[in-house]
């Protein structure tokens, strides 16, 4: 029995060691294996076109009882019951990553799984004939409440994923699909008995809505906003759009407004189909933009002559776009290639920073020097100082830099090299703090010259280190040297 025992136990280690094994290794995750998945799910229509449109849209109210029931009619859509006033959403496949999770958030807010045990019959009178429905499956979906699902085999190709959020609720990202653009001379109404607005476009979508293409959902562009319908009442045999002036959510189309665009959602894909008129706008509105965000005369002199070639090239290639999504790739190069040359450093760039007033001296060596200062009683000249995020040293002190009748003392920091004749003119200072090294007689000539300075304090670094440069210093700033007597200490 022993032995046996510890066969078993080997045999189970083995097991455990393989599974370790292959939990390590690239690309394979088996807990993550084990819990994605993907559903027909039931979303209702506000949370089906969230991410796709602004604003969402409303359930829909068939126009009778049987169409929500028909499945030639509502092929691709849910309603609670048989009861229910209308349509109220979508079926679409959803990418789920976590199924345990799902179900049982699903549990929680009434949603039904359904299998391919589940049946579904009844019958409908159209149009004076009784027409008998078997549903079996997932067809059984078109009757079920918000969020019943059926799980699906395999990973369909087009999809929404799934976010599930702390509060269990749920929302949808865009289907994971590119658009496909076509672009039209214009969307024209036509008179139709069941709609006030209705719009026949069979022959602009023919190639790609094809028979076989099932039509998830439609929203319609105006004014560059999105509009979302309704199938049935707003959709129907697929190539054939319209709304009523009370139509819910569709107020701002009361008075049939110029459409730029038609976006087809459907189980193939998602297709745009955009006028000339509204794509030349879009080209226009993403050079404007550019030339509104980087104009020229925004940038350093040395630099205007590139960002001018630079916005030139961007119009150009904008112009050549063929969708809004290649307008929208180009403009955001172009904002990319415009926003690193405006950060581009140029010797002689003037710019500010912390109330102070600097120029850039050298790009290459990474250095600025001081050339104004915030009117305060007392100041300190930094280290260094940040240029369209770039660090820069505080070399020099330019003429003038120091002047404000407010100010009483002056610190100027350790990368001080420079204090240019006239540094402290129209100052009221009378106090200066150093620590920096690197001052010479031949860098501080005439600094002082006209200034209030009395006393001058040397703190460059350690005690010792302060007591050899006092004596450095005093011979530096000797009244023949820099311009003005004062005592060093």
């Amino acid at each position: 029995m022993r032995k046996i025992i510890q066969k078993l136990s080997a045999v189970i280690m083995c097991l455990m060691l393989a599974a370790a094994g292959l939990a390590g290794l690239p690309g394979i995750n088996l807990q993550a294996a084990q819990k994605t998945g993907y559903v027909l799910l039931n979303i209702p229509y506000s949370a089906f076109y969230k991410a796709e449109v602004d604003g969402g849209v409303d359930a829909v109210t068939a126009a009778t009882a049987t169409k929500k029931r028909n499945t030639g009619l509502a092929a691709g859509t849910w309603h609670t019951d048989e009861n229910s006033a209308g349509i109220e959403g979508v079926t679409y496949p959803v990418k789920v990553k976590d199924m345990d999770a799902f179900k049982a958030a699903v549990a929680k807010i009434g949603g039904i799984p359904v299998t391919d045990g589940d049946s579904l019959s009844y019958e409908l009178t159209v149009r004076g004939n009784v027409q008998s429905y078997n549903l079996t499956g997932k067809e059984v979906l078109l009757e079920r409440p918000a969020y019943s699902y059926y799980e699906l085999a395999e990973a369909p190709k087009y999809y929404k994923e799934l976010t599930i959020g702390s509060d269990g609720s749920f929302s949808f990202g865009k289907i994971n699909s590119d658009p496909v653009y076509k672009t039209v001379n214009a969307f024209d109404y036509v008179t139709d008995r069941h709609v006030d607005y209705a719009m026949k476009i069979e022959d602009l979508v023919k190639e790609e809505i094809t028979s076989d293409v099932s039509v998830c959902g439609v929203f319609v562009t105006v004014n560059g906003k999105n509009y979302a319908l309704g199938h049935v009442v707003n959709i129907w045999r697929q190539n054939q759009i319209g709304w009523n002036k009370d139509s819910a959510g569709l107020a701002d189309l009361a008075e049939g407004p110029e459409v730029s665009a038609i976006t087809y959602l459907t189980s193939s894909g998602v297709y745009t189909y955009i006028t000339e008129k509204a794509l030349n706008e879009l080209k226009e509105e993403a050079k404007a933009n550019l030339e509104k965000t980087y104009p020229v005369s925004k940038f350093q002199k040395a630099l205007q002559d590139k960002a001018g070639k630079l916005l030139n090239s961007a119009k150009e290639a904008i112009d050549q776009a063929s969708d809004p999504d290649k307008i929208a790739a180009e403009e955001a190069a172009a904002f990319k290639q415009l926003k690193a040359l405006s950060k581009q450093l140029v010797g002689g760039q003037k710019f500010t920073a912390g109330g102070k007033s600097y120029v850039v001296l050298s790009v290459a060596k990474k250095t600025a020097a001081l050339t104004g200062v915030n009117n305060a009683r007392s100041i300190t000249v930094p280290d260094t100082v940040k240029c369209t995020g770039t660090n820069l040293k505080v070399v020099q002190i330019n003429a003038g830099a120091l002047k404000g009748s407010k100010i009483r003392k002056v610190t100027i920091g350790k990368n001080i090299a420079v204090m240019k004749a006239g540094a402290f003119k129209g100052s009221k200072a009378t106090s200066l703090v150093i620590r920096t090294k690197k001052l010479t007689r031949k860098s501080v000539k005439g600094a002082l010259k006209g200034s209030k300075v009395k006393k001058i304090k040397v703190k460059p670094g350690s005690a010792k280190v302060n007591k050899k440069y006092v004596k450095k210093y005093k011979k530096i700033f000797a009244k023949k040297v820099s311009g003005k007597k004062a005592t060093v200490k």
